[in-house]
């Protein structure tokens, strides 16, 4: 939806309805070839995967925006600047890089504390203890597909004393 300000505070907005808004009709229809509900969802996706989300914004001759073209974040690079923030856009794909001007690009994302260019995807909270059940469950595969035969046993023809025992336990972490 499109709102346009009718007064200085904030619950003075007005939805804009008219069809025929430039705005309106750019959000309806991004580019010729990507749906609104494609649009979003992609830019809804992005920004949950990576923490980023870039669009392409195609101007005509007046300087009006006319097409909206997402853009794969993780082949965006942003170029710092000291006075203006950012300098530009890099999008590089297949070898081939394109460089782009701070206004001919729409950046969403999510802040985060160690960066004030890229942001931070709300998954990264909980990367550890994905990658943690993932290592898990690939052992569990490998384990059974191995007819669930430990990879290794300790053994020894003399009886280990309790000593000898409680050393190897802490020094090969078993229980």
């Amino acid at each position: 939806k499109v709102w346009e300000r009718t007064g200085p505070r904030r619950e003075e907005w007005k939805e804009v309805v008219d069809p025929d808004d430039k705005l309106v009709k750019l959000l309806r229809q991004p580019n010729p070839y990507i749906s609104n509900y494609d649009f979003k969802e992609y830019v809804t996706s992005a920004q949950e995967l990576t923490g980023d989300a870039y669009c392409e914004i195609i101007v005509d001759g007046d300087g009006e925006p006319v097409e909206l073209w997402p853009m794969l974040p993780q082949f965006v690079t942003i170029v710092p600047d000291p006075v203006n923030f950012i300098r530009g856009y890099v999008y590089t794909v297949n070898g081939r890089s394109i460089n782009f001007e701070p206004e001919e690009i729409i950046h969403f994302k999510y802040n985060g504390l160690r960066d004030h260019y890229y942001g931070v995807p709300p998954i990264k909270a909980a990367e550890n203890s994905v990658i943690v059940d993932l290592y898990a469950t690939y052992y569990n595969k490998n384990f059974f597909k191995n007819g669930a035969i430990p990879e290794g046993t300790l053994s020894t023809k003399d009886e280990l004393g309790g000593d000898t025992r409680k050393r190897i336990r802490k020094e090969w972490n078993v229980s």
